[in-house]
């Protein structure tokens, strides 16, 4: 089940929530009925849990949706650069540090679409 999913059927719940405590909380105002109090108040409770589960289903899907739209515009940005394209030569650049101690050596690989025009 997807975080929409999810979503819908917490507001379904909830929906049913608030009408069982519209309908409890009529039977104790209206007619004094104690159990209908008691069960008011524990569908209120009730409530509270699920409007804090609808809360963090709805942060889910605002996150996923972003996290969708962020790798669909990589997607984009890497087809438009060429990324994808096998027979496209890569470059290796040496940034070997020849001190010792705490430096590493590391070498770093670079597209060829992303170095300066006419150096390849």
């Amino acid at each position: 089940m997807d975080s929409v999913e999810v979503g819908l059927a917490k507001l379904a719940e909830i929906r049913e929530c608030v009408d069982s405590i519209a309908l409890d909380g009529a039977k104790f105002f209206d007619k004094g009925n104690k159990a209908a109090g008691v069960r008011a108040r524990k569908a209120l409770q009730d409530l509270k849990t699920l409007a804090q589960e609808l809360r963090v289903a709805i942060q889910r899907c605002k996150t996923e949706s972003a996290h969708a739209r962020m790798m669909e515009q990589n997607a984009q940005y890497m087809e438009s650069q060429n990324a994808y394209d096998l027979n496209a030569p890569l470059h290796m650049i040496d940034t070997t540090t020849a001190t010792t101690g705490a430096h590493s050596t590391s070498t770093h690989v670079t597209h060829a679409s992303h170095l300066p025009h006419g150096s390849v």
